[in-house]
């Protein structure tokens, strides 16, 4: 119930729980405190990162992944709800904070940055009842880029449909 309350944007909720020794009946307490909303997504130390690609992975709608053979048409393709969404209920449960993590380390690979490390934090504002993510940018690590793309192998698909559903080309970022 305390997560519940955690992911639903009430950081000082607090629940008790009593059971009447002589009768079947338990009493639950919440005290809710606070309801947050989720603030701006600020970021600290990207260099050569695009923060504002990273930002979107957690603000915006993303297309869910599809398998190779099966892309679906633009307006038909199915997305997921954004992990912050600001104005929203902020979710400062620890298992949804740390999906964000992943979805940020992953958009770092995604531009390149295969060993990029990153730390995020919650700052609460109980004044204005909202919660600012603070995303730092601990160490970007090199750029990977493909150079030249050799395929093999490929008996049913073309080479360039191949690499274009990767999104792939000379000089891309490997991700």
């Amino acid at each position: 119930l305390q997560t519940g309350y955690l992911h639903a944007g009430f950081p000082q909720a607090s629940i008790t729980v009593h059971k009447a020794v002589l009768q079947d009946e338990i009493l639950i307490t919440v005290t809710e405190g606070p309801r947050l909303k989720a603030g701006k997504v600020e970021f600290e130390g990207s260099q050569q990162l695009n923060a504002d690609q990273l930002r979107q992975q957690l603000i915006a709608p993303q297309p869910k992944p599809t398998r190779f053979g099966e892309a679906a048409e633009a307006n038909q393709q199915p997305m997921s709800s954004p992990s912050w969404q600001p104005g929203k209920p902020a979710p400062l449960d620890p298992a949804t904070l740390q999906k964000i993590e992943q979805q940020l380390k992953k958009a770092c690979r995604n531009q390149g940055f295969a060993f990029a490390e990153l730390h995020t934090k919650v700052n609460v504002d109980l004044a204005s009842r909202t919660a600012r993510l603070k995303v730092t940018i601990v160490n970007e690590g090199p750029v990977a880029t493909a150079q030249k793309i050799h395929v093999e192998g490929l008996k049913n698909n073309r080479r360039e449909d191949l690499l274009k559903f990767l999104n792939l080309e000379p000089g891309s970022p490997i991700n």
